[in-house]
């Protein structure tokens, strides 16, 4: 089991309630909301692949960690941590929820910038257009 002192993740300092939105906007059909974990790796996603970190806030309003971060998770935030930051961040559990929080907290800005657009379709077609092979 992963050491941690961080039993929480936190959304945005200030688009918390931006998230409570998203989280229903983003539901799959038929689900009244996506869920704050699948939400959070959407923001931590997005966030990244966008090169966008914001300040996170203090609350775990998120979930508990270990509830929201599978296995696989923890492989997407150390590889996170491994391109983006100093060689000795990822030996630090706490210091790389630390950076997944900061780029999911991007996350929701760009995600909350792209409510009046269509959130939804938004995401389809970046996610659709960066995993799409190159025309040969």
């Amino acid at each position: 089991m992963i050491p941690l002192t961080k039993n929480g993740l936190s959304w945005h300092k200030t688009l918390g309630e931006e998230a409570i939105t998203l989280n229903s906007e983003l539901a799959p059909l038929g689900s009244p909301k996506l869920g704050n974990g699948p939400l959070f790796m959407l923001c931590l996603i997005v966030g990244f692949s966008e090169g966008k970190k914001s300040t996170p806030g203090n609350a775990s309003d998120v979930g508990r960690t270990r509830e929201i971060v599978n296995e696989e998770g923890w492989a997407m935030m150390y590889g996170m941590a491994l391109t983006d930051s100093e060689f000795d961040l990822w030996r630090d559990p706490n210091s790389v929820l630390r950076l997944a929080e900061e780029y999911a907290a991007g996350g929701l800005e760009i995600l909350a910038a792209k409510r009046e657009l269509g959130v939804k379709d938004w995401v389809a077609s970046q996610f659709y257009q960066k995993a799409k092979p190159a025309p040969s």
